[in-house]
């Protein structure tokens, strides 16, 4: 017996969408499964939804209410509560349509692979029209990245995602670790390197937004002496490179001060470092650090992502999408106009 999924379903607004989704989840040929659902915000009908549906289906349905912070606290709270006896997690949208060996082909796959290992399936997904008539195919995921481009994209969709127990507990080992605020720095807040200009930096709209949501921010920025109003107001510490690197959580690359290029071997030595700007790969190549520091990145779970204005960008979109301010047409299920198919 290879045992049962837990099917993770974020609800918001979504009783136009469940009936295709509830029948697909009906047709799975892989029967030991249970549905852990949230509501966010008011219900217009998708709780009768639920128990009807529940009261049909000899599988467990359990359904609760969201924490209400946006569809990404949604899941990661619902996966929080997955119980010791279900040895898979599968991601759900409330506008999917699952294909009837959705849950067989993961959890056939995730089985031949050593329990003890944390594992993850994703696949393609077929985007539909309202219709549910297909329009195209999505790419295939991406797992040669790594580890540390994983944390700066996505290497897959998130409804596609299906993991192994070992995979559910390292992620709740995690969720628990994160209830409390991070220290984390913010290495540069200018517009662009090796100038003091913050006006309209993505860097300091990103180190802000951190520390309005609770967490210490540790601010480096060699080319000022006082940290501006927002984020000083809202608590974040301009400190000198040597204290942030030595007292945060994780390291945070935002802009690629000259500066921090001739400190890149302290910098890739840190346990934590997500390179928003490229410093580690290469730009610099007339530091006589950099050859040095890059071969120790190998090594260090260092993320290498977009350039800065790219990461800053969608950092801020991110933070207004969870506060409902510019990304209702994201953050609410009810303007999608697309259902997916997954395979």
């Amino acid at each position: 017996m290879l045992g049962t999924v837990a099917i993770l379903l974020a609800l918001h607004r979504s009783k136009g969408h469940l009936g295709d989704l509830l029948g697909s989840l009906s047709g799975q040929r892989y029967g030991d499964w249970a549905l852990h659902a949230a509501l966010d915000g008011e219900d217009d009908g998708t709780v009768a939804m639920v128990r009807a549906f529940a009261d049909k289906q000899p599988q467990q349905t359990f359904l609760q209410a969201g924490p209400c912070r946006g569809f990404a606290a949604n899941f990661l709270d619902l996966l929080s509560n997955v119980g010791p006896q279900e040895q898979f997690a599968a991601f759900c949208d409330h506008d999917d349509d699952w294909l009837p060996d959705k849950l067989a082909r993961a959890v056939g796959a995730l089985a031949q692979l050593p329990p003890s290992e944390p594992a993850l399936y994703a696949s393609r997904s077929i985007v539909c029209d309202r219709w549910l008539y297909p329009i195209a195919l999505t790419r295939h995921p991406d797992p040669w990245q790594g580890f540390g481009g994983a944390l700066t994209r996505s290497i897959a969709s998130g409804n596609t995602m299906v993991m192994n127990r070992a995979g559910i507990e390292l992620l709740q080992q995690a969720l628990a670790h994160l209830s409390r605020p991070a220290r984390i720095d913010c290495l540069g807040l200018a517009y662009k390197p090796d100038t003091d200009d913050l006006r309209e930096s993505p860097a300091l709209a990103v180190a802000k937004i951190l520390a309005d949501r609770g967490h210490e921010v540790l601010a480096v920025e060699p080319h000022i002496d006082v940290l501006p109003l927002g984020p000083a107001s809202s608590g974040a510490r301009l400190v000198s490179c040597i204290t942030a690197l030595r007292d945060a959580d994780a390291v945070g690359i935002l802009v690629a001060h000259r500066a921090f290029a001739a400190r890149r071997t302290e910098i890739a030595l840190h346990p934590a470092v997500i390179d928003a700007v490229g410093l580690f790969s290469g730009t610099f190549g007339d530091c006589p650090a950099i050859d040095e520091a890059g071969r120790r990145v190998e090594n260090h779970d260092v993320a290498l992502a977009e350039p800065a204005q790219d990461f800053g960008v969608e950092a801020v979109a991110v933070a207004d999408l969870d506060r409902g301010k510019t990304g209702d047409s994201l953050r609410n299920p009810e303007y999608r106009p697309n259902a997916v198919l997954t395979e």
